[in-house]
C-alpha cells in the first residue's frame, strides 16, 4: 500500500463547521512532526492559530501543511494529524460499518439455511448424499469463519476512514483479517462451481457428458486452487499484506489490479461454462415450449452469481491502489460476500424444491400445472408415464415409486423417466438420483 496521500485533508480544510474545537485544545495529540508543519505554517496564513474556522477554510494552511507532512512524517503521523483535524474542524466520523455488518449477516445466514434445507432433503427423502452435497457443504463450514471474521472486521475498523481507526493495532489486525478473508472468499466461490458441476453430471449421464463435466470440473478446481495460492502469496513476506500501509516495513506484492482482473475473469468464464453446460441437451427435448422454458429457468440460476461477478468489477478498479482501503473496500467486499452466498442458495434451490414437494404435494403440483399447462383439463395434468402428478386438481400420486423417487426434479416431472435424443442419435439419460 502507497503512502497516505492527504487530498482529503485539503477538502476537510476547506469545509467550515459550528461548534468546532480549538486546535490550541487538541495541540497536544497533535505528533511532533506534525506540530512542527502546522507550526511553520501558520505564519504564511491569514489565520491565527486560535482561529478554527479560518484554519479549517484556508486553502494556503492546508497545503503548506500537506505538503510539509508528506515530506517529513511517518504514515502513522499523516493519520493522527487527519484525525485530530477533523476533530478540530468537526467533521462527523463516517461509517459503514453497520451496513457491512448487517449484508454480511444477513447474506450467510440465507445461504447456511438454504444448506441445511438442502441436506434435510437428501438424507430424510432419498437416504443419502453425493458428492454435489459434500462439496456445498465445504462452502457452508467456510461460512462459519466468513460470520466471524466479518463482524470482526467491522468491530475493528472496517467501514470508517482510515484515519478514524485507533489504535493502530487494529488496522493491522483488520487488514491482516481481510487478507484471511480474500482466501475464504475463494473456498467459496469454487467448491460451489464444483458443487453444480456434479449437479449437472448426475442429471446427464452420458460417457461425453460425464467426460467433459471431469474436464471442466479440473480444471475449475485448478482455477481455484490458482486462486488460493495466489492470493496467500500476493504479497512477500505474507505479513507484508497487512504491514505495508505504514511505510516501515520492506516486502513486495504483486499488482493487485491486474491480478484481480485476471481472476476476475476466470471467475465470471467458469460461470458461464458452467450454465452453458446442460443447454445443448435442454435444445433437443421434445416438451412443450413453456415446459421447455422452466427448465431453462431452473439450469439458469447461476446466472444469479455472474450478474454479482459483474457488478462487482467496477468496484475493483481502485483495488491495490487506494489510500483509503478500510472505507473504499467495503462496496466491493458485500457485493462478493452475496456472490458466494447467493451461489450457494441458487445450488440448494432444486433440492429445497423437492423437501416443498414432499411436504405440501397438492401446493406444489398445482403451482407447476399453472406454470407448465393452460386449456383443457386433460391438458393440465402431467403424463402418467412420467411417474409424476395425476388428477385435474394435481394432487400427488401416493404410489410407493413416487416417494422413493426424489430427483423427479422440474426435468424429471416434464420430460419424463424416458430417455432425450443424444446429439449422435444415441440418448442421453437423465439420472433419477442426482443433485
Amino acid at each position: 500500500m502507497r503512502l497516505f496521500s492527504f487530498s482529503i485533508l485539503v477538502t476537510a480544510f476547506a469545509a467550515t463547521f459550528v461548534n468546532a474545537a480549538s486546535f490550541a485544545d487538541l495541540a497536544s495529540q497533535i505528533p511532533a512532526c506534525d506540530l512542527k508543519c502546522v507550526q511553520q505554517a501558520i505564519p504564511q496564513s491569514p489565520c491565527a492559530m486560535t482561529d478554527t474556522k479560518c484554519l479549517c477554510t484556508d486553502k494556503t494552511f492546508a497545503g503548506l501543511t500537506q505538503a510539509c507532512v508528506v515530506q517529513n512524517c511517518t504514515v502513522k503521523d499523516q493519520l493522527t494529524l487527519m484525525r485530530v483535524q477533523s476533530l478540530a474542524c468537526g467533521v462527523p466520523v463516517q461509517s459503514q460499518q453497520m451496513k457491512f455488518r448487517v449484508n454480511a449477516i444477513i447474506a450467510c445466514i440465507l445461504a447456511e439455511i438454504a444448506v441445511i434445507l438442502r441436506i434435510y432433503s437428501k438424507v430424510s427423502i432419498l437416504g443419502k448424499l453425493t458428492v454435489d452435497d459434500y462439496l456445498i457443504m465445504v462452502a457452508a463450514c467456510a461460512t462459519v469463519p466468513y460470520i466471524w471474521l466479518a463482524c470482526r472486521l467491522a468491530d475493528l475498523g472496517f467501514g470508517l476512514n482510515i484515519w478514524d481507526i485507533t489504535p493502530f493495532d487494529n488496522l493491522y489486525e483488520l487488514l491482516k483479517l481481510f487478507w484471511i478473508d480474500q482466501i475464504m472468499y475463494s473456498v467459496h466461490l469454487y467448491s460451489t462451481k464444483l458443487s453444480m458441476l456434479f449437479f449437472l453430471r448426475g442429471i446427464f449421464t452420458t460417457s461425453e457428458f460425464k467426460k467433459l463435466t471431469l474436464y471442466i470440473g479440473v480444471f475449475v478446481a485448478l482455477c481455484g486452487m490458482a486462486t488460493m495460492i495466489t492470493t496467500g502469496l500476493q504479497c512477500l513476506p505474507s505479513s507484508y499484506n497487512y504491514t505495508s500501509w505504514d511505510g516501515e516495513h520492506k516486502g513486495h506484492c504483486n499488482d493487485l489490479n491486474v491480478q484481480t482482473y485476471i481472476f476476475g475473469g476466470i471467475n465470471m468464464a467458469c460461470d458461464l461454462v458452467i450454465l452453458v453446460l446442460p443447454l445443448p441437451h435442454l435444445m433437443k427435448l421434445q416438451v412443450k415450449h413453456r415446459q421447455k422454458a422452466q427448465l431453462f429457468v431452473m439450469f439458469s440460476l447461476g446466472i444469479v452469481v455472474t450478474v454479482f461477478s459483474v457488478i462487482r468489477l467496477p468496484f475493483l478498479v481502485s483495488l491495490g491502489k487506494t489510500s483509503n482501503p478500510t472505507w473504499e473496500y467495503v462496496e466491493v467486499t458485500i457485493w462478493s460476500i452475496w456472490e458466494t452466498e447467493l451461489g450457494m442458495v441458487c445450488a440448494s434451490l432444486p433440492a429445497i424444491r423437492h423437501l416443498c414437494k414432499h411436504f405440501w404435494p397438492n401446493a406444489m403440483s398445482t403451482i407447476a400445472s399453472k406454470m407448465s399447462f393452460t386449456g383443457s383439463n386433460k391438458d393440465s395434468n402431467f403424463d402418467k408415464s412420467a411417474g409424476s402428478w395425476t388428477g385435474s386438481r394435481g394432487t400427488r400420486s401416493k404410489t410407493d415409486k413416487d416417494n422413493k423417487s426424489y430427483y423427479e426434479l422440474d426435468e424429471r416431472s416434464l420430460i419424463g423417466k424416458g430417455p432425450e435424443p443424444g446429439a449422435d442419435g444415441n440418448t442421453t439419460n437423465v439420472h433419477s438420483s442426482a443433485v
